[in-house]
Order: C-alpha cells, then sequence, then structure tokens
C-alpha cells in the first residue's frame, strides 16, 4: 500500500479548469460546490484511478492498455483534508442508483491501494431523487446539492 498524498497529482482548492474525466455537463455543479465548499480542503486529486486488477488481456499493446484505461474505476475528486482524512466524491448532475453502487465499490478499493485513513464517500449533485437519497443516507454516504 503507498500514500496517496506521495502519488497522485494534487492540485490547490482553486485550481478554476475542468478536471479530467469531469464530463461537460457535471462542471457547472462541480465549480458551484467548489465555490462554497472547497475551504474544508487543503488539496484535490482528479479523476483517480481505483484498481487492484486489472483485466486480465493477452499481450501488452496500446490496445489493450487503452482497454484496461476505459475500464478503470475513476472517482471524480479525492478530497484531502488539512489532516488525514479523505473524501472520495462523485460528481454527477442527476444522479442514478449506479452512483450508490460507484461509491461503495471505490471506498471498497481505496481501503485497498492507499494507507490514508478510510475515505467518506461524497455525493455532489444538482437534482436527486428522495428514495436514492435515503439509500445513500442508510450507507453514510453524504449528499451536497448545489
Amino acid at each position: 500500500m503507498t500514500s496517496a498524498r506521495d502519488t497522485l497529482t494534487l492540485y490547490p482548492i482553486t485550481w478554476p479548469r475542468r478536471p479530467d474525466g469531469l464530463l461537460v455537463d457535471d462542471l457547472g455543479v462541480w465549480h458551484r460546490w467548489r465555490a462554497t465548499r472547497a475551504d474544508a480542503y487543503s488539496v484535490f486529486a482528479f479523476n483517480v484511478r481505483l484498481q487492484t486488477h486489472p483485466p486480465p488481456l493477452p499481450e501488452d499493446t496500446p490496445t489493450a492498455r487503452a482497454f484496461i484505461d476505459a475500464l478503470a474505476r475513476r472517482a471524480d475528486v479525492v478530497a484531502f483534508h488539512r489532516g488525514d482524512a479523505v473524501d472520495l466524491i462523485e460528481i454527477n448532475t442527476t444522479p442514478g442508483p449506479n452512483a450508490l453502487g460507484q461509491l461503495l465499490l471505490y471506498r471498497s478499493l481505496w481501503t485497498r491501494i492507499y494507507t490514508e485513513a478510510v475515505a467518506s464517500l461524497r455525493l455532489i449533485a444538482a437534482t436527486i431523487d428522495p428514495e436514492l437519497t435515503l439509500a445513500l443516507a442508510d450507507a453514510g454516504i453524504a449528499v451536497d446539492l448545489v
């Protein structure tokens, strides 16, 4: 296991550009959230690959590597608090139930890859189905509507 702070590319909380991997449709949600909540964090990492075992492929070719990258699990944002705590963040303007599964998978993989404390989970959205909100709360996932 390694330290995420030592291995990930970290950006200041004021970094204004579109994070790698973030859908254009979700960019407004990210900027609205960042404008009001970023001060709780010290730095961000974007489009963070969380994969313990790449899919088996018969050969190492550029096509095979592109296939592995396309299937990789990637957290939209890893937000580092000023201490050791981290939040794994999924950004989706109108999330569905898959957002719940993604975040739970990301936390499971995070604990197997990085030495930092167990990550908290956060979903940032513009709108959300009330029943999904219940399931997210049951799973201990914070929801920020912006």
